[in-house]
């Protein structure tokens, strides 16, 4: 396990994602397939022409599955109505 600006972690273990994802689920989001962000640690996002959203943590830019992008915009209404 390693952690990125105390926002991402990238998970290679026996228990796997999906643990992972569960015991985070509180502050963390899922972007994509493999990726979990700390959700309070998102700056902003972006459309692009390449890579259609990206999310950026700080200086890092990373890109959002379509997949996963309603579950972005729900969590940051509900931010905002708070």
């Amino acid at each position: 396990v390693w952690m990125l600006e105390n926002a991402t972690y990238s998970v290679l273990s026996p228990e796997g994602f999906y643990f992972y994802e569960k015991k985070l689920a509180l502050n963390f989001i899922k972007i994509s397939r493999n990726t979990l962000v700390n959700f309070e640690q998102i700056r902003r996002l972006e459309t692009d022409f390449v890579y259609g959203v990206l999310l950026y943590l700080g200086d890092e830019k990373l890109p959002v599955s379509r997949r996963y992008l309603a579950n972005i915009n729900k969590k940051l209404e509900e931010g905002a109505k708070k």
